[in-house]
């Protein structure tokens, strides 16, 4: 399993509403962790499973500090940066949280979960071309990717396409399987652009819905 699997659960987590005002801008001069010689990766690896754990547990300060620890002992971690900006993204620091997401692009340019994230990160600030920008970016590297498919489309809906792009994304949603909550999303994000199914009838929802 690679790092970006293991460090999926945490993006469930990360679905809330964050106020529009927010902002991404802090100190110019931020720093994940100061330089240092050291590369024992395999110490970085535990410490970022001790901070998914702990990340599990609802106890983000430690966590935050796991993976500082981990970046302490191996700068250039990818997974670290990523889980550390996951944690920073939770408690609003959303420069530092950016910060941590596009270093671990850099480091790991073939890992989409920073991308992902980064796209997370603006689309819940209400950026929302720079969100799709990442997501684009995302799906860029993996083009079968679901999630960010799935994000791409509802960024697009929420900054009010209506065009071809939006549609043909939709439709190919429509016939991965996927859970009952995106289900009725997608369907109904289809109604609205006036879709219908096979035999040419709208689509029906559930009457228990």
């Amino acid at each position: 399993m690679t790092w970006a699997n293991r460090a999926c659960f945490i993006l469930a987590t990360l679905m809330m509403i964050v106020p529009a005002c927010s902002s991404t801008r802090s100190a110019s001069r931020y720093r994940t962790v100061p330089i240092a010689p050291r590369r024992d990766s395999q110490r970085a690896q535990s410490l970022n499973d001790q901070g998914l754990l702990l990340v599990e547990k609802d106890n983000l300060e430690k966590a935050e500090q796991a993976f500082r620890e981990a970046l302490e002992q191996d700068l250039y971690y990818a997974p670290a940066h990523n889980n550390l900006g996951l944690v920073l993204l939770q408690t609003q620091r959303y420069y530092e949280a950016a910060w941590e997401f596009d270093y671990a692009a850099k480091l790991s340019p073939h890992a989409i979960e920073p991308r992902q994230n980064l796209g997370l990160l603006y689309e819940n600030l209400g950026q929302l071309d720079r969100a799709a920008t990442e997501y684009e970016a995302a799906l860029e590297i993996d083009p079968n990717h679901v999630v960010a498919m799935r994000h791409l489309a509802r960024a697009y809906v929420k900054a009010g396409r209506q065009d071809s792009g939006l549609r043909d994304l939709l439709e190919r949603l429509l016939h991965i399987p996927s859970d009952r909550e995106w289900d009725l999303w997608i369907r109904g994000q289809l109604i609205r652009l006036g879709r219908s199914d096979n035999e040419g009838q709208p689509f029906k929802l559930d009457p228990a819905d």
